[in-house]
């Protein structure tokens, strides 16, 4: 059994700090990592974007 553990409130100040260009390219180039989709969700969300916010948890 692998586990691991995320750093949540590490995640919410990242995306406090990161422009949408710079969470859009990151997922890019790592689809699957889920640090780079939850920040582009935040992002989204402080964005007032929770169409596209509710996409990316999905």
């Amino acid at each position: 059994m692998s586990s691991f553990v995320l750093d949540w409130r590490e995640f919410h100040e990242k995306a406090d700090n990161t422009e949408l260009p710079e969470a859009l390219k990151k997922v890019g180039s790592k689809p699957d990592y889920i640090e780079n989709l939850y920040i582009l969700g935040l992002v989204y969300l402080n964005l007032h974007k929770d169409k596209q916010a509710q996409s990316v948890f999905k």
